[in-house]
């Protein structure tokens, strides 16, 4: 690699962070590394969504635009073929889904999970499967928390002020 550059190195690859969104008909194969679901609400305006403050007592700039509030749900994951981790982001709907495959007992970390969309796209629901295997939480990956990650996204790609649009990912 050191023969195609000049001058200073390539540094390395960095720990690349993302968040992602299961829209395909084909199915993503997961192992669960979070031991809860961290909920978060958000406002959507258009495919890209911003911090809702709706538990403060300042209004943000979601609902001043009058954009609409739904609350997303995030589990950090180790997807099938990747090494590295990322959070993947899903509905309230598919929150329960999730949820009623888990014994009383159990918590996510560990799971394997195939999940995939019965239409490609938004209008499509989610279709969780939990397989028969889970992984030893004690060979997983530290758990981290999504909300730097998260404001980071909504900080990264403010629009200019002549917009409707505020901080959006």
């Amino acid at each position: 690699m050191d023969r195609l550059v000049v001058g200073h190195a390539v540094p390395e690859r960095r720990f690349n962070m993302e968040v992602f969104r299961i829209t395909s008909v084909e199915p993503v194969t997961m192992i669960v590394v979070s031991r809860n679901v961290f909920g978060q609400w958000v406002h959507w305006a258009g495919n890209r969504s911003s911090e809702c403050k709706i538990d403060s007592s300042t209004k943000c700039h979601g609902h001043e635009m009058g954009w609409p509030v739904k609350w997303q749900g995030y589990l950090q994951v180790i997807r099938a073929g990747e090494k590295e981790t990322a959070f993947w982001e899903f509905t309230q709907a598919c929150f329960h889904k999730l949820a009623d495959g888990l014994q009383p007992d159990q918590n996510f970390r560990g799971a394997y999970l195939r999940v995939r969309k019965s239409k490609g796209g938004k209008k499509g629901r989610y279709i969780v499967e939990h397989l028969e295997k889970r992984f030893d939480s004690e060979t997983l990956p530290q758990e981290r928390d999504p909300l730097p990650v998260l404001k980071f996204l909504w900080t990264c790609k403010r629009q200019s002020a002549s917009q409707d649009q505020d901080i959006l990912i």
